[in-house]
């Protein structure tokens, strides 16, 4: 789904509207329209209304099948306790790891990974090419009471930072839609010696498992179509260097992700003048892999 830009008049709103009182639970009314759920909340129904997220029969609009997104990534992340993804699980993703260092996010979203950090780092800043995401990073940072991240714009295939900027890249499941050479070349160059690059993410021997187990559970013809088409284009990229599959927005979109293997992404490392280290590479119990490396 491409994520556009919200209007001056549509950021005015949602800006009011999530920093005031009723946001948090007009979040959650947009959170459960993400999950296909009904909204419960009568009042939040009508102030979603008002604002044109949903219209009169509680169905998400264009504007509102663009909001609901970064509102589901908040309400994620309020429900496991505010931390990062599968924080407990590793201990390189230990939040204490990051005291005091200078870290960057790529592809950080709404902006939720940087609140988990908020306070730990010596600098955090995310980097983030789509336009919406940067807009409300600020509106929930004001809903969680805690202070606005610094977001700037960018592309993970052309990072907007000096050589050796860094002592720490986080990647959150977000390089599947990326030039993934490109943007793992990128990273390492804004690495620090010995600095330390982190991604958890889908791969796609996983992925493919998921795919049968997600038709045999649904029988969507739909999310079949899209679970092949990523499989397709993943085969094509690790073969050729691009997708196969491109819809005519897909500078701007979400909607060709791909997901390499983990041999593919060590190469692409070692390519990049990163060590993976393979004592920390491990496929985590949500099915997603951490894959951690540093630069020479």
């Amino acid at each position: 789904m491409s994520l556009g830009e919200l209007t001056e008049a549509e950021h005015a709103a949602a800006d009011r509207a999530l920093r005031s009182s009723a946001g948090p639970e007009l979040a959650r009314a947009m959170f459960a329209v993400a999950l296909g759920r009904p909204v419960e909340d009568e009042l939040s129904l009508r102030r979603a209304i008002a604002l044109r997220w949903l219209d009169e029969n509680g169905q998400p609009t264009a504007l509102g099948n663009q909001v609901k997104d970064p509102l589901r990534e908040f309400v994620f992340w309020e429900e496991r306790g505010r931390r990062l993804p599968s924080e407990e699980l590793s201990p390189v993703l230990a939040r204490p790891r990051f005291a005091g260092k200078d870290v960057l996010e790529v592809g950080s979203g709404g902006g939720c990974n940087l609140l988990s950090l908020s306070g730990i780092p010596h600098r955090l800043v995310g980097v983030e090419p789509m336009p919406l995401y940067r807009q409300m990073s600020p509106m929930l940072a004001a809903m969680a009471g805690l202070p606005e991240p610094e977001v700037v714009e960018g592309w993970g295939r052309e990072l907007p930072f000096d050589e050796a900027s860094f002592d720490t890249v986080l990647c959150y499941s977000a390089h599947q839609y990326m030039r993934v050479d490109r943007a793992l070349t990128e990273m390492a160059r804004v690495l620090r010696p010995s600095g330390r690059l982190i991604v958890v993410g889908n791969t796609f021997f996983p992925f493919a498992g998921e795919t049968v187990v997600r038709f045999a559970r649904d029988r969507s013809l739909g999310t079949l179509k899209y679970d092949l088409t990523a499989i397709a284009n993943t085969l094509a990229y690790q073969l050729r260097g691009r997708r196969a599959l491109l819809p005519t927005d897909a500078k701007n979109t979400t909607s060709t992700p791909i997901y390499p293997t983990r041999g593919h992404l060590y190469r692409a490392a070692r390519h990049a003048g990163l060590v993976p280290a393979i004592h920390d590479q491990r496929t985590l119990p949500t099915g997603e892999t951490l894959f951690v490396a540093t630069r020479r």
